[in-house]
């Protein structure tokens, strides 16, 4: 039986895992920039220039982040990903074609199993 979102069944471990991963790669490549890149960027400005671009270098990534979250949340309702990750969860349990048994955590269990 397939479920969907519309039960309000718990989100599956795949598609939390998908949005845990985004969400960690957005956000490292929007913070990768720090101040001190930005003082060696731009040496021939002033300090308070600096400092202003800095905030305003900022304010912008913010906003980007955030821009960057909903259009990935916007587009994962649109394409129903949650909905395809649980049939592709449902199917891998019924064939048992999980690599990894639920009860192993790591390849040296696996391999002690």
């Amino acid at each position: 039986m397939v479920v969907t979102r519309g039960e309000q069944q718990p989100a599956s471990l795949r598609y939390l895992n998908l949005k845990k991963s985004f969400h960690l790669g957005a956000r490292s490549l929007l913070t990768a920039f720090s101040k001190e890149d930005v003082d060696k960027a731009f040496s021939t400005f002033s300090d308070a220039e600096r400092e202003r671009l800095y905030r305003m270098f900022v304010q912008v990534v913010k906003s980007l982040h955030e821009n960057i979250e909903e259009e990935f949340e916007s587009i994962c309702q649109e394409t129903q990903v949650e909905v395809v990750l649980d049939k592709i969860e449902q199917i891998v349990e019924e064939q048992s074609l999980d690599i990894l048994p639920k009860d192993k955590d790591n390849i040296g269990d696996v391999k002690r199993g």
